[in-house]
C-alpha cells in the first residue's frame, strides 16, 4: 500500500520548486520503488518521483476499475432481475 503523507522539505536539500518549511502532501519514492521502480530517478543523490508516469499509472488503474466497478453493477442487475427484486 502507499501510504499518503504530509512532509516539510528538509532545508539542506534544495530542489527546484519545492519551497522549504512549507508542508507539502506526498509518497514515498522509497515505498513506490518497491512496485514500480520505474516511476523512480535520482538526482545528486535523491530519490525522486516521475510525476507524469505516475499520472499516467494512476489513470489506468482508475478506467481499470471503472469497467470492473461496471462488470459488477451489470452482474448484480442481472441478479436482482433473476431474483424478481427490480
Amino acid at each position: 500500500n502507499l501510504e499518503v503523507f504530509n512532509y516539510v522539505w528538509k532545508k539542506d536539500r534544495p530542489f527546484s520548486g519545492v519551497a522549504p518549511e512549507q508542508i507539502k502532501i506526498g509518497i514515498s519514492a522509497q515505498v513506490l520503488e518497491e512496485q514500480y521502480p520505474e516511476l523512480i530517478y535520482e538526482v545528486n543523490g535523491i530519490k525522486n518521483i516521475d510525476t507524469l508516469g505516475l499520472t499516467t499509472t494512476a489513470i489506468k488503474a482508475i478506467q481499470e476499475l471503472k469497467k470492473e466497478n461496471q462488470e459488477l453493477k451489470d452482474k448484480i442487475e442481472k441478479l436482482y432481475q433473476h431474483l424478481g427484486l427490480n
